[in-house]
Parts: C-alpha cells; sequence; structure tokens
C-alpha cells in the first residue's frame, strides 16, 4: 500500500510541467522534456550529509511516510489516516528579495513551485487511497545553496495486502421429509 502511495504521487507529480508562457501546469500525460520535478526518492534525510550524499538533480521531491496507526477491519483489510511530507527541494539560484532586482522572479519561482505541487496534488486520488489534502507547510532555512520545504498531505488509505482470498466449497446435501 505504501509503495502504491509513494508510486501514485510521483507519478502525479511527474505530469507537473511548464507551459510556453512559464506557467505551471497539470499535463494530461508525461513528457520527459517539459517535467519540472527532476528527481523523487523516499526521504532519507538526504540533507542532514548533503556532501556525501549521491548527487541528484533539482528541484528534487522526496517522500516522507509519518507513523501510521492501523486500524483493522477483519479479514485481513485495514486503513488508516495517512500523513506523508513532501521534501521539496530547489537549487537557490538568487537572493529571495532585494527589490528590486533584475533576480526577484527567479528567487520567488521556488513559491510559485510549491502552490503547483499543491494544484496537482490537491484531491488527487487512486486505488487503494482517497483524495490527498494538504495540512501544512513548513519553510526550512537551514540551507545555503538549497531552499527546502515540506509539504505534508493526508489521505485516509485501505490496505489489503493482508486479504485472505474468497474461498468457496462445494457441498451437498440431503432434504429428507419428516415423518
Amino acid at each position: 500500500m505504501r509503495k502504491n502511495l509513494f508510486q501514485s504521487v510521483c507519478d502525479r507529480l511527474k505530469l507537473l510541467q511548464k507551459d510556453e508562457d512559464g506557467n505551471f501546469i497539470v499535463a494530461d500525460e508525461f513528457d520527459a522534456a517539459k517535467a519540472v520535478i527532476q528527481h523523487f526518492d523516499l526521504w532519507n534525510q538526504q540533507l542532514e550529509y548533503i556532501e556525501e550524499e549521491t548527487p541528484f538533480a533539482t528541484p528534487a521531491v522526496f517522500v516522507e511516510f509519518l507513523p501510521i496507526a492501523w486500524r483493522h477491519q477483519g479479514q485481513g483489510v485495514r486503513d488508516a489516516t495517512i500523513v506523508i511530507n513532501l521534501h521539496v527541494v530547489t537549487r537557490r539560484n538568487a537572493p529571495t528579495w532585494n527589490n528590486p532586482s533584475p533576480y526577484d522572479a527567479d528567487a520567488l519561482n521556488f513559491l510559485d513551485l510549491l502552490d503547483a505541487v499543491n494544484l496537482c496534488l490537491h484531491g488527487f486520488k487512486a486505488q487503494y487511497f482517497g483524495s490527498l489534502t494538504s495540512v501544512q507547510s513548513i519553510t526550512d532555512n537551514n540551507y545555503d545553496e538549497l531552499m527546502h520545504s515540506i509539504e505534508q498531505y493526508s489521505t485516509m488509505a485501505t490496505d489489503t495486502t493482508a486479504a485472505k482470498p474468497d474461498r468457496k466449497t462445494m457441498a451437498s446435501f440431503a432434504i429428507e421429509k419428516m415423518q
């Protein structure tokens, strides 16, 4: 179920593109040449040891699963409210704001990207989970050359990995007339 959620979110974010005017759009199909997000992975504290980390292209999105409290529904089916953090990482290209500056548009493009991620994911649902809802946004200012934001989403998910298949058994019986 977590694999399905991870892959579905990544596949959805791959549809985030820029049109001819430079505006973010959610395309109907994936086009690698127009894709905005360049790297996806599971979150594993990649920014804590950035010098030792395998280099990754930016913008990048890392998916972190928060602890899950399962509710068992019987027959091997369980459900839960799943909360994920999307760690959105981009390169810092210019001072964030130095009004007026020729770099203002590039510097604030990071904030436009966060809005575009929300546009792309808000209400998105797939086979094993319901609509994604934005819960909170955290801007992390701890990195000099990187911009890092944590976008938190919540969804209701059903996990059937332990569900037992229905088994049908043939039975024969006889009805006797009682005296």
